[in-house]
Formats: structure tokens, sequence, C-alpha cells
């Protein structure tokens, strides 16, 4: 049977899950122009494959979480949530904080970032408050 903090912690890797399926399954295509915008010193099919490996990288991670989670294996579970945390951060560099300016302007680029940070906080406490209850991931 299926815990609330399961349960809980499979709703917030389901975002990764489908961001990261969604990269694999277009080989990187959908995204790679808003990284080349953010990052336009970035040749187009090096930032394809980038954003294509973010995608691998998203699935492994939060399998991790799930396997670790589902098999009370706090360790394998701790390393994905790390990896999500890294990869949520870089993302949020790259994508919402530069310019800086624009976080202090309405719009979608301030809603973002805070949202990015959000998830960042539940990745926190998931690792902090699940995963190390009774050492096993409950």
């Amino acid at each position: 049977m299926l815990s609330d903090t399961q349960f809980g912690i499979s709703l917030l890797v389901f975002m990764f899950l489908v961001s990261g399926v969604d990269k694999v399954l277009t080989l990187g295509a959908r995204d790679t122009p808003r990284f080349v915008k953010r990052l336009p010193m970035l040749p187009s099919n090096l930032a394809q494959m980038i954003v294509f490996a973010a995608g691998i990288f998203e699935l492994i991670a939060s399998g991790m979480i799930l396997y670790g989670t589902y098999n009370k294996d706090s360790n394998i579970a701790t390393i994905g949530s790390y990896m999500l945390i890294g990869f949520t951060i870089l993302a949020t560099l790259i994508f919402y904080t530069f310019p800086i300016e624009g976080l202090f302007k309405a719009g979608h680029q301030k809603y973002a970032f805070l949202g990015n940070l959000t998830t960042i906080a539940g990745l926190y406490l998931m690792l902090k408050i699940c995963f190390f209850k009774n050492e096993t991931p409950a």
C-alpha cells in the first residue's frame, strides 16, 4: 500500500519525470531554442545535446528517488534528491536570474524563479523530513 509520504514524494518527482521524458523523446529539440537564447555562445547542436543529457539526468535522479522511496533505501534516494536540487539550482541560475533586474518586474520570469525556489525547498524538505525519519524513507 502507498503511504502518504510515498504519494507526496511521487507527486514532487513527477514534474521531473515529465520534463525528462519530454527532453529525451524530443532529443532535446523542444527546449534547445530557449537554452540557446539564454546562452547564445553555445552552438545549437551542442545545446541540444546538453538539453538531451539534462533529460537523462532528470530521469536518473527521479528514478533514484522513487527507487529509494519504495525500497526503503535512503542512500539512493538522498543522492537522487541532491542531484535534482543541484539541477534545479543550475536551471534557475541559467533561465531566471540573468539579468537580475527581471526578478523585480512583474511577469513570468519572477514567478518561474519563485516556483523553482519552492521546488528546491520541497526537495530539501523531502530530504530532511521524509528520508531521515527513522533513517529510512517513510
